[in-house]
């Protein structure tokens, strides 16, 4: 529900600070099993709506974590094209 409501314009009554936090906190629930990486991945669709800086500031540290453990492995096209 956070990922679709964050996918709208009303998004912008939340902080950016805060949707910030919610992106890394995806990420790392689903790092440690308690997420779907599926989920967390939704949750950064908002982001090409997104002008604020602070809110892509997760996204660009999580997505070079996630290449470098991927980078070798059968799913990495499916990575370049997200």
């Amino acid at each position: 529900m956070l990922a679709q409501y964050l996918c709208t314009a009303n998004r912008l009554h939340i902080p950016v600070n805060t949707r910030a936090k919610l992106l890394h906190d995806a990420w790392n629930l689903a790092y440690a099993g308690e997420l779907s990486f599926a989920t967390a991945l939704n949750m950064t669709l908002f982001l090409k709506h997104e002008r604020e800086y602070l809110a892509w500031d997760p996204v660009f540290t999580l997505i070079d974590h996630i290449g470098r453990h991927i980078d070798s492995s059968s799913v990495h096209k499916k990575f370049q094209v997200y």
